[in-house]
């Protein structure tokens, strides 16, 4: 596996137009399940812990901020991957990836990523901690058809903040995207072993006048899960999903079962 450079801290913007050819069905079939809809069958005990947003109609926004959490006690870095991702899905997925996979023993990389045939990184990786926050913003641009997404990483206390960096990814324009999802994603012998994973100031905004969505938290796997209530408001043609914080507590077993939150 390619090791990755360690960089500093660092905050991104990326101007993203892929287009990826995959398997899974179209956004119009697509069941309310949150689990991520991507064929991989060549990875081996691939698990998703997730909590997805099922709007039925495009996304025009979808931001969050991750609490980076406490690094793994696994050094190994040639047969597990650990990795939290907020992303967005219909037949393609695009996702801020923070992962183990590719660098040192004990060291977290965000790899912003397109997903999943061609499937590519969208800028170099780049270094993050503990305690870091990494806030992620995805917006539908539907004057210029194209998708802006935008990463801004705040460093915990011991370090101050870099200056930003833009980077550009492009290729074939792509539809938009009717998923919002936040996910823990385990593959080969990797274990979510890292405690908490929190989630504030989650937004997003859809078009369609439908609220049930917000308020129906769909998840992939059964894990504790600990949500304030979300905020829901219609303006128009276009509603707006607010919810302070969603922590994943810690998984519940190992089973790949589904089941919905109403709240």
């Amino acid at each position: 596996m390619k090791l990755f450079t360690a960089l500093s801290a660092l905050a991104g913007v990326g101007l993203v137009h892929g287009q990826g050819n995959m398997i899974p069905r179209p956004a119009s079939s697509n069941k309310f399940d949150s689990k991520p809809s991507i064929q991989r069958d060549e990875i081996k005990n691939l698990t998703f812990y997730t909590v997805g947003f099922h709007p039925k109609a495009p996304v025009l926004r979808f931001e969050s901020t991750l609490v980076i959490p406490a690094v793994t006690p696994d050094a190994s870095t040639d047969n597990d991957v650990q990795a939290l991702w907020p992303g967005l899905q219909t037949d393609t997925l695009l996702q801020n990836v923070i992962t183990t996979a590719g660098g040192g023993p004990h060291e977290w990389y965000l790899l912003p990523f397109y997903c999943c045939k061609p499937a590519g990184a969208l800028t170099s990786p780049i270094r993050i901690y503990p305690g870091d926050l990494l806030t992620n913003t995805y917006i539908w641009d539907m004057p210029n058809n194209k998708w802006l997404d935008t990463w801004a990483l705040t460093p915990a206390p011991r370090e101050a903040e870099q200056a930003r960096r833009p980077s550009t990814a492009s290729g074939v324009v792509p539809k938009p995207y009717d998923n919002p999802i936040l996910a823990i994603e385990l593959q080969g012998l990797g274990t979510w072993d890292f405690g908490r994973v929190q989630w504030r100031n989650i937004l997003m905004e859809a078009n369609t006048t439908d609220t049930d969505w917000c308020t129906k938290v769909t998840t992939d796997n059964p894990m504790k899960l600990i949500l304030t209530p979300p905020v829901v408001r219609t303006h128009g043609s276009v509603t707006t999903c607010y919810i302070s914080q969603i922590t994943f507590d810690s998984p519940t077993d190992k089973k790949s079962s589904r089941r919905s939150v109403g709240i």
